[in-house]
Formats: C-alpha cells, sequence, structure tokens
C-alpha cells in the first residue's frame, strides 16, 4: 500500500525543513506559516531572545513589511520610516524599543538590549535577486516528495458445505434444482457477506477511535411541541453537513460522501425527498445485507440492517491509494472446490476468499446517532 507524503524541504518562517507539508495520513500542515510557504512571504520566523543584532533568513527585505513581534509581552516593532535602503521600526508601547533593517542584506539591529524575550519576525523578500542566509542564492522554498509503503497481510474467509448425494438427487427431482449451484450462490454470497461487513465494522470502530473526526454528536427526529414534524426531519440535513464539516477540519482535504446507516436513520432518509434519490430496483430489492440505498445530496447512502438501529457511519472514500482513508485489497476472488463424494454417499464443497484491510486514516471518518419516534 502506498502513500504520498510532501515534506518541506527549506526552513521557511515557523516551517522546518524535513517536516510534513501534506500526507496522506495527516492531510496537510496547519499553520500560518504553513499556509504561506508557497510566497515570498514569511510567517513567525524565530527571533532570538536578547540579541540586538538579527539576521532574517531571507533577503532582500521589501520595504515597509517586516515586523516583529516580542512572544512574551506582545510588544511589537513596525516600520515607520525608509531611508537609503534601511527600514526604521519603532513600538507603539511608550518608551518602546527601535530597531533597524538593512533591506539588502536582512540584518536588524534593534536598540538597547535587544528584543528582551523570544519573539517572531514576519516580512515580505524579492524572491528573484535575493538569498538565504549563508548561501548566494536559492531562496525559492523547496519540497521533497516521497511514496511510502506499508505492507498489508490478506486474511483467507474459508467455507466448507457438507450434503448427502441423496438430498442432492431429492432437490433437482422435486425442484429441478441443482444444489451445487445453489450452494455457490448462497455460500458464495455468505462469503462475500462476512468480507464485505468486516469492511463496516472496520471503518465503524475507526470512526469511534483516537484520532478519527469529531462527532457530530445525536440528531433528535422528535418534534418540539408546536414544531411541524416535515421541518424538524429535514433538520437532519444540517446534522449530516455537521458531520461532513468535521471530517473536513480534521483531514483538511476530505468531506463525507458516503453514509452508513442503520434502521433508524434509513426510515428518516427515505422521507427527505427530493434531497434524497432512491437507488434503481430499490423496491423491488430483496436485501440480505448491506445494500445500496441510494443518495443524499449526491452522497451515497448504505443501508446495513446489521448495524445497530440508530448508528451512523460518515466517511470518505477517495479515488486513488493516495488519498484513502480506508483500503481493502482483495487477493484471491472466490474460489470453489470441485465437489467431493465418498463411498458413504456424503458430499463437501469448499468455498474460499482472501483479502486484506487497513485503517488508513480515522480522521476521514466519524460516527453519529439518531434518537427516531
Amino acid at each position: 500500500m502506498f502513500f504520498l507524503d510532501v515534506k518541506y524541504g527549506t526552513n521557511k518562517g515557523s516551517v522546518a525543513s524535513a517536516d510534513d507539508m501534506m500526507n496522506a495520513k495527516t492531510g496537510h500542515a496547519r499553520t500560518a506559516g504553513a499556509r504561506q510557504y508557497a510566497s515570498q512571504r514569511i510567517k513567525n520566523e524565530a527571533v532570538d531572545a536578547l540579541n540586538t543584532t538579527i539576521q532574517l533568513g531571507y533577503f532582500p527585505v521589501v520595504t515597509g513589511t517586516l515586523v516583529i513581534t516580542d512572544s512574551t509581552t506582545g510588544e511589537v516593532l513596525s516600520v515607520t520610516s525608509t531611508a537609503n535602503g534601511v527600514d526604521t521600526l519603532s513600538s507603539s508601547l511608550s518608551g518602546g524599543l527601535t530597531a533597524t533593517v538593512t533591506l539588502a542584506t536582512g540584518a536588524v539591529v534593534i536598540s538597547g538590549s535587544g528584543l528582551g524575550h523570544a519573539g517572531v519576525a514576519s516580512y515580505q523578500y524579492n524572491y528573484q535577486t535575493g538569498g538565504l542566509a549563508g548561501a548566494v542564492a536559492n531562496n525559492v522554498p523547496e519540497v521533497n516528495i516521497a511514496v511510502s509503503a506499508e505492507t498489508i497481510t490478506a486474511e483467507d474467509f474459508p467455507l466448507k458445505a457438507l450434503f448427502t448425494l441423496g438430498a442432492a438427487i431429492d432437490l433437482e427431482k422435486a425442484y429441478w434444482l441443482n444444489l451445487e449451484d445453489e450452494l455457490v450462490k448462497y455460500l458464495g454470497g455468505e462469503v462475500k457477506f462476512t468480507m464485505d461487513h468486516l469492511g463496516i465494522d472496520l471503518m465503524y470502530a475507526a470512526a469511534g477511535a483516537t484520532g478519527a473526526a469529531t462527532s457530530p454528536g445525536t440528531y433528535t427526529a422528535a418534534p418540539s411541541t408546536g414544531e411541524a414534524w416535515v421541518w424538524k426531519k429535514y433538520q437532519f440535513l444540517d446534522f449530516v453537513e455537521k458531520a461532513n464539516v468535521n471530517i473536513l477540519s480534521k483531514t483538511l482535504r476530505a468531506m463525507c460522501n458516503f453514509l452508513v446507516v442503520g434502521n433508524d436513520a434509513a426510515r428518516l432518509i427515505r422521507q427527505l425527498e427530493p434531497h434524497f434519490k432512491p437507488a434503481a430496483g430499490l423496491d423491488s430489492l430483496v436485501p440480505t445485507g448491506p445494500y445500496e440505498l441510494g443518495t443524499l445530496d449526491g452522497r451515497l447512502v448504505v443501508h446495513d440492517p446489521l448495524l445497530d438501529s440508530n448508528a451512523i457511519l460518515f466517511g470518505f472514500k477517495g479515488d486513488n491509494y493516495l488519498f484513502s482513508g480506508f483500503l481493502f485489497a482483495p487477493y484471491i476472488p472466490l474460489f470453489s472446490t470441485p465437489t467431493l463424494v465418498t463411498a458413504d454417499l456424503k458430499a463437501q464443497k469448499g468455498f474460499l476468499a482472501s483479502a486484506g484491510y487497513k485503517v488508513v486514516n480515522a480522521g476521514m471518518y466519524t460516527t453519529g446517532a439518531i434518537t427516531i419516534v
């Protein structure tokens, strides 16, 4: 299983080289400095506490842009005048500090004994003509791109059917049905059912574990006194959007594009037309496990009768291996053995499939609940 991993290649403002810029598991970096990395702006570059002379990391500095902030006192030095390639900075505090910055070199001199505490500097620089401190040029921020890999171990799903040859003959004579064909249909379906529901169970467990997006809580469908039921049930749409925003906030790149719901939520969702659009053939479907109910505002809705009746799983399904929350990796498709008949006229037939499962990013999932009357 492969993951995209993009790391910062340059120290720039509050961003350190080798920090994650974007990772398939953790999402995008969140700091203000990270948001401004691909620009000529420097955000929150560390400034030593007592030094009277400070070398900014990037230069030449664009005039009028430098702001130095004392992280302890909040004292701010900003540009008040410019002359001969030197900006003068002053504090708005009475009796505060002053400083100068030589624009061409990024050298800052603070009056007195220095800033007094650790601080940060924010400014802009001219990337076309300048350089990095300690380097002649190369002041365009870099990223390092890698594809990392993890191992998935497939697990087997075996099943064996035992029957008598007499039973097979009776079924064929009475109903014109071939027992072996029926076994492939029903027991092969049972293997598939087991594999499908294991995936749902693993996603649901991840959605409620550490690292998952914040739960939207519980939606109560019972109307308040004097409240019309028709408006109360449509409030469920906002509940879904809350889960959607929570997933986006957690990952900064994924949104809810599917729901797996228990009986109570399925009952409510079917009443939310035109936001809900039923799946083709839904009225004639005879479900024996999870099935596609339809779409709700474009999101796939799967009804799982075996899920807790009031449970809802919200999740994101990516379009490739680099942006996945959960990976299902089939290894052996459903295989059935030839039927073996022993001398006592007893028969047996085996079934096997194999697949790997792995939670990649629990932040792409969350759970909610519904109370309905």
